[in-house]
Formats: structure tokens, C-alpha cells, sequence
């Protein structure tokens, strides 16, 4: 049978739909067009490919996604060319069901128990969404943690209390060099409210 034989995909992938969608994108790579994007791909990389078993590099792109700037250069190649490494998984499938079963039907039941998730595969999502679900708590945690720290320097900062009182009395421009102490402190309530006063500045002049 051939590599993209409409019986195969539709053994390996169930639905029809797909059967269409990965026939031209298969084509495409047989044809030599390496880069196809996907944006499932670059949204879901690490998961679309532990679905597909591709565990190494599933995991791989998962650590990848935890560092800051190479995560994002890394989810545009998975978004480039996870479609690639989906056809190199299905092509080992195809080949292992030449030389163990060269009967046709035996070839389908061959890639439908090859495209059929196992429990390892099940598995190995479920820990990648664990990863995810958790780096997700930190960002989230490590910002409520921030917004914690600066209100402690907000009550312990004295030039930022004597920066509202001297703004109260009308002496702007003294409030204003207390807060720039207080901003260098650490205090980034002060910075915000030089940056506003400094807007507000800009735009008297229009």
C-alpha cells in the first residue's frame, strides 16, 4: 500500500477530517517542503507531540518553554516543523507494518493500533500538564509575591510619605525629587507617579 493511502491515514488518524488535512501536508513533505506552520503547533507543541508519541522531544520542547526568549524561538521551529516530526513518526509506523504484516488489512489494524494512544502516551501528557499547570502557579504566585514585597517598601518608605506631603502643600517640585529617592528604593508606586506627573508636564505644552 502506498505511504498516504487514504485507509492508512484513516486507520492512524480516526477522523476523516484529518485524513484530508494531514494528506496535503504530507504530500507537501514528501514533495520537499520541510517548514509547514501550524498554529496548534506553536500554541501546543510539547503535547501535540507526546500525543503523537514522540516522547523525547515532546518533553525536550517542554523544559524549553520554561526559558524565557528561547521559549519563544523554540515554538515558532515546533510551530515550523512539528508537522514534520509527526510524518517521520507515522513513516516509521508505515515501514514496521511493511515487513511485519504484508497482508493489506493486517497493515490497517497495524496503524490503527499504532495511531491509537497507549497509556504511556496518556500518561506522559497528563505530567506535561502538570508542568505546565505549575509554572503557570508561579508566574502567577511570583507576581502576587512582587505586589506584596512593594507594598511593605510603600509603608516603610519615608521619602515616599514626605514626597505626598510636600505634593499636599503644593511644593511639586521638592515632592518630586523625594519620590525619585523613593523610586531608586525600590518604590514602584513613586516611579508611576513620577512617570504621570512628567506625562502631565509634556502635555501642557500643546
Amino acid at each position: 500500500m502506498d505511504i498516504l493511502d487514504s485507509k492508512l491515514l484513516l486507520a492512524y488518524f480516526r477522523r476523516p477530517k484529518k485524513v484530508i488535512k494531514y494528506y496535503d501536508i504530507f504530500s507537501n513533505i514528501i514533495d520537499g517542503k520541510k517548514w509547514n506552520w501550524s498554529w496548534i503547533c506553536f500554541l501546543f507543541g510539547p503535547l501535540i507531540l507526546i500525543y503523537r508519541k514522540r516522547y523525547f522531544i515532546g518533553f525536550v520542547s517542554l523544559l524549553l518553554y520554561f526559558i524565557p526568549y528561547i521559549n519563544i524561538l523554540f515554538a515558532v521551529i515546533i510551530g515550523g516543523y512539528c508537522n514534520v516530526l509527526m510524518f517521520q513518526k507515522y513513516k516509521k509506523y508505515y515501514k514496521d507494518g511493511l515487513s511485519l504484516e504484508p497482508d493489506e488489512d493486517a497493515q490497517i489494524a497495524y496503524m490503527f493500533l499504532s495511531g491509537k494512544n497507549d497509556f504511556v502516551s496518556i500518561i506522559a501528557n497528563l505530567i506535561a500538564l502538570f508542568f505546565i499547570f505549575v509554572f503557570i502557579l508561579i508566574v502567577i504566585g511570583g507576581g502576587d509575591k512582587d505586589v506584596k514585597n512593594n507594598k511593605e517598601i510603600v509603608k516603610k518608605d519615608t521619602y515616599y510619605q514626605k514626597a505626598l506631603e510636600e505634593i499636599d502643600l503644593n511644593h511639586e517640585e521638592k515632592g518630586l525629587e523625594l519620590l525619585e529617592k523613593s523610586c531608586k528604593n525600590g518604590n514602584n508606586k513613586s516611579c508611576k507617579i513620577i512617570k504621570f506627573y512628567k506625562g502631565m508636564i509634556w502635555k501642557s505644552f500643546f
